[in-house]
């Protein structure tokens, strides 16, 4: 996680001199901003989790074709599992609990194996639901989704890959986090505006685009289908704001004719509102739409 990584502490907790209480207050005040992103980063992971968990588990009910309270006990039961702990429901934590389980009654792998291992069977038959578990690792995509976390593997793509790559390499060395202090997050962020591209959509003869488009998944194919939907609009509204002046590129690269523009009030990269340009700069993701269009038509 690159929060975690970055709060770091090599402050002797044991110590109490002047010195060490000194460092000890700094490194916290120091902290503090990235404890801040860190508790704000599990709310909104929470926050969809547990979303995506309830829709997921009323989808559940109906396809088992329970109704009324039969329906609502089984979505509060299953919830209550999903989220219990704060632990996600997946068979390496249930075995982790059953270890646990199994121990307390005295059976452990190496002196009491055919017991343990009949405790370990007995306690997942009863507590593991395939079903439970794979509603778990949905809601965990939506979270690292909806959070721009989801880890950086190559078979999610060109971006997701090679942002690995780079991220392997401030990890073995620990001194371009100077320069590179976060890796995952802004290249999350920038698959999410090339995976809405039509351009994507454009690019059939790639296995991948192929396979989400003409997938018997209708899930993979709404998603495919809904993320073009969702790019093609925000270009569509970007070229709509330039077309009627009211959105800016980079600008002018000819310095008298930008500094005329910015001593009219004009600035890069902005919306005007109400007679003021609102920057938006740091509206990722979907920035990089209203930047695109604003630039091609400069």
């Amino acid at each position: 996680d690159d929060f975690s990584k970055s709060i770091v502490s090599t402050i002797d907790e044991t110590s109490d001199d002047m010195m060490a209480i000194a460092q000890k207050y700094l490194t916290g005040l120091v902290n503090t901003p990235s404890r801040f992103l860190a508790a704000e980063d599990e709310f909104f992971k929470q926050l969809n989790y547990r979303a995506t968990a309830k829709a997921e588990l009323y989808e559940l009910a109906v396809q088992k074709g329970l109704k009324g309270d039969e329906a609502a006990t089984f979505i509060a039961e299953g919830f209550n599992k999903l989220t219990q702990n704060g632990r996600l429901y997946d068979e390496k934590n249930l075995l982790e609990k059953a270890d646990v389980a199994a121990r307390r009654q005295k059976l452990d792998p190496l002196n009491t194996p055919d017991m343990y291992q009949t405790f370990v069977r007995n306690f997942m038959a009863q507590n593991y639901d395939e079903q439970l578990a794979n509603i778990a690792d949905v809601g965990l995509g939506r979270a690292r989704e909806a959070t721009f976390t989801t880890p950086l593997t190559r078979d999610r793509g060109a971006v997701p890959g090679i942002a690995r790559s780079v991220n392997s390499v401030v990890q073995e060395y620990q001194a371009l986090r100077f320069v590179l202090p976060f890796v995952r997050t802004p290249a999350n962020l920038l698959d999410f505006f090339f995976k809405r591209m039509p351009t994507d959509a454009g690019s059939v003869l790639f296995s991948k685009t192929r396979r989400e488009l003409l997938t018997n998944d209708r899930a993979a194919r709404a998603d495919f289908l809904g993320r073009m939907a969702t790019g093609s609009a925000m270009l569509l509204s970007g070229y709509g704001l330039y077309a009627s002046g009211r959105l800016t590129g980079s600008g002018p690269r000819d310095p008298s004719r930008r500094q005329l523009l910015e001593e009219a009030g004009w600035q890069p990269y902005s919306i005007l509102i109400d007679g003021k340009y609102v920057s938006y700069r740091r509206l990722d993701p979907f920035a990089g739409f209203l930047a695109i269009i604003a630039d091609f038509n400069e």
